[in-house]
């Protein structure tokens, strides 16, 4: 009996932290500087970070913090497979901040781009969905509270037939 209170004391604090979707830290490539530049088999990608313009008298809501204005925030994305560069606007990334890492899993027809951001209580994890180079959803959870902090949104691209 006391061998299982001893694993509920170490396993429910990191179940806590982290909730039950976000993926282990150690998983993601760790962003050191103000610029990353990640190549994954035929997938690259180039992140930007920057001290923020900001200041908190504005309300803005950010993923990585709460009533404080972040330190870091992400400044441009640029992704690309196979050499075809993939839009993605500015409105995909421009509330995630304090980036932490990075990592690319592969799913059938395209991929997804996992960020992770802020190391404290307000833990985030963003996924990015890419099907045929195109962005289609992204969704941002609460690693802390995955049930009840989140948002998705989906992109849909109209096709140029050049007519």
């Amino acid at each position: 009996m006391k061998i299982l209170k001893y694993i509920l004391f170490l396993i429910l604090p990191i179940t806590l932290l982290y909730g039950t979707e976000c993926h282990p830290l150690a998983t993601f490539k760790k962003i050191n500087s103000k610029e990353l530049y990640f190549k994954e088999q035929n997938i690259k990608i180039k992140l930007k970070t920057m001290k923020t313009i900001f200041d908190n008298s504005a309300n803005l809501e950010w993923w990585g913090t709460e009533n404080t204005t972040p330190t870091k925030v992400i400044s441009s994305v640029i992704v690309e497979e196979n050499k075809n560069k993939i839009v993605f606007p500015v409105s995909a990334y421009i509330d995630l901040t304090e980036l932490w890492g990075v990592k690319v899993i592969k799913v059938s027809k395209g991929f997804k781009i996992v960020f992770i951001g802020s190391q404290t209580d307000f833990l985030y994890q963003a996924t990015f969905l890419i099907h045929n180079n195109q962005l289609v959803e992204r969704k941002v959870i609460s690693c802390t509270f995955p049930e009840e902090r989140w948002e998705k949104t989906t992109y849909s691209w109209i096709q140029d037939t050049g007519q």
